[in-house]
């Protein structure tokens, strides 16, 4: 697809900054730009819990099923056994 665009100084300076800092030519940083705009749009509705699941975050390793409830008490008990350790 073929685009021709009139640009205000801001929006061309940003990309002229973008092709210097990335050693893209135009086209890509455009292309790189719309794909970022369209995973936000994309994203927008999704809940968190399915953002993290299609990265691979959820259940990625194995431990107690109470960790995130019980963080401060294993930290604690890390610490102990780090000091009694010396």
């Amino acid at each position: 697809m073929d685009i021709n665009a009139n640009l205000n100084g801001e929006t061309a300076e940003k990309i002229i900054f973008l092709q210097k800092k990335k050693a893209l030519d135009v086209e890509d940083v455009l292309k790189n730009a719309v794909d970022v705009y369209y995973e936000q749009e994309i994203n927008k509705h999704k809940s968190t819990y399915e953002i993290f699941a299609e990265s691979g975050l959820i259940a990625c390793f194995e431990g107690d099923s109470n960790l995130s409830k019980d963080a401060e008490k294993y930290l604690r008990d890390s610490i102990d056994e780090g000091l009694t350790d010396s």
